[in-house]
């Protein structure tokens, strides 16, 4: 008896291109009838559509809120991130201080630490960056010490044998060596930190998508709900998809 496996076939041959786009026509369909059938309880596209175009407005506002947050808490991450990583794989002194401080911090959950940053800020621009910085930097840190330490210690040993110098190997074969890591935690933290502003923005009821979203939630105009929030998943899409981008830039080695 003769099995096929399972790339034989006609549907082995379709582009997965052409899959994908079927798959969203097919959700898209399905959602639209069963959000008609029971209006009552879920939208439908259509609808979805015309909310997100009659409050295009608010939700841009809300949109560029939150991102100006992000953007500068996540800046904030990333050069902390690198740096506090590459001290800790490189100076035994700043991993063993370090250390615990990254240990706690980093199992603690986010959203109880707002409170305290309330008191200590108050609300407004400042508590979502800090809740950005605090969802994104640790997995910088700890991206970057791995990649750091997993450098081979013979690239190191050989730069050395031909005179580099302590800077030189940073450069040459540290930095290269370290960059697959270091975006991994990159690609983590942008979301984690969009995360953070958008948890601190429905905590604590300060301006952006977050409170957007509470006000759409809190009537039950669902309708009005989905389009921000599918706006944020194709949103946080093309983020990971630029930071792939900008690491094969950086180390085309790697392909």
């Amino acid at each position: 008896m003769t099995t096929l496996s399972p790339e034989s076939g006609l549907l082995a041959r379709v582009p997965p291109r052409v899959v994908r786009i079927a798959s969203v026509v097919v959700v898209v369909l399905s959602w639209e009838i069963a959000g008609r059938a029971a209006p009552r309880w879920a939208s439908y596209p259509t609808e979805v559509f015309a909310a997100f175009l009659d409050n295009l407005d608010r939700i841009i506002e809300a949109f560029v809120e939150t991102f100006k947050a992000v953007g500068v808490g996540y800046a904030i991450s990333v050069a902390g991130g690198v740096l506090i990583g590459f001290g800790m794989a490189r100076i035994r002194v700043v991993k063993v201080a370090l250390d615990p401080y990254v240990a706690v911090l980093y199992s603690t959950p986010r959203i109880t630490l707002i409170p305290l940053a309330i008191l200590l800020i108050g609300i407004g621009f400042n508590l979502r960056v800090l809740m950005s910085v605090l969802a994104s930097i640790f997995p910088m840190i700890i991206n970057t010490y791995a990649a750091v330490d997993s450098v081979s210690a013979e690239l190191e040993e050989t730069a050395r044998s031909f005179t580099a110098s302590r800077w030189s190997i940073t450069r040459t074969v540290l930095i290269p060596g370290a960059i697959p890591g270091i975006f991994v935690g990159m690609r983590v933290g942008i979301i984690r930190a969009l995360v953070g502003v958008i948890v601190a923005e429905m905590t604590a009821g300060a301006a952006g998508v977050g409170a957007l979203l509470l006000v759409f939630g809190r009537f039950f105009q669902s309708e009005k709900l989905f389009g921000p929030v599918l706006l944020l998943g194709l949103v946080s899409i093309l983020m990971t998809r630029g930071l792939s981008y900008l690491e094969r830039k950086l180390a085309p080695w790697q392909d």
